[in-house]
């Protein structure tokens, strides 16, 4: 294992992480990187989309034509899609994540801080969109603090690279559905 940097006060942290990798080593029976991010990205993107999709139903019968409810249609070109969803989005949240992981010290807080912080943010577009993300970002988050402990620099891969299939997967969706 790599050491993490001092600057970090994780000792409590670092005690739950060894019950968290023995859940991990019980669920993701493979230590192979790319199988966990590719298995997380299943497991953070199926309740996201039925978290939107419950969102969608329950908002729009409590408010039917409410348009703030949804992220408003624009015509954009495909590569500045890719480039901000897909590259830069993941990159620039997931450094920020790490951003809070150096101000809270203990796990389930880091999860649901950044399921709220960056639920909001994507609520911003359109009020449906915080549920999904916001499912999406504590599975990222308990990513990246379950590799923290074993390799601090994959911990940021580990929550990006989910991340980044996700919002492939859904821009694809997204064209293939308009």
């Amino acid at each position: 294992r790599k050491s993490i940097p001092q600057k970090y006060n994780l000792k409590p942290a670092a005690e739950l992480n060894v019950k968290l990798e023995c859940v991990l080593k019980i669920i993701f029976k493979q230590k192979d990187f790319i199988a966990f991010c590719v298995k997380t990205t299943l497991i953070a993107s199926i309740p996201a989309v039925a978290l939107a999709f419950a969102a969608h139903f329950i908002l729009s019968s409590i408010f039917p034509g409410a348009e703030w409810l949804y992220p408003k249609h624009t015509e954009t070109n495909v590569y500045i899609d890719i480039l901000g969803a897909v590259i830069l989005g993941p990159t620039i949240l997931i450094k920020l994540l790490s951003f809070i992981r150096i101000y809270e010290s203990r796990n389930f807080r880091v999860c649901i801080l950044a399921g709220i912080i960056f639920g909001v943010f994507h609520g911003l577009f359109g009020v449906v969109w915080f549920f999904g993300p916001c499912w999406l970002f504590m599975v990222f988050s308990y990513n990246y603090l379950i590799w923290e402990v074993r390799d601090f620099k994959l911990a940021f891969w580990a929550a990006c690279i989910p991340h980044m299939l996700h919002n492939g997967f859904a821009l694809s969706i997204n064209a293939i559905t308009n």
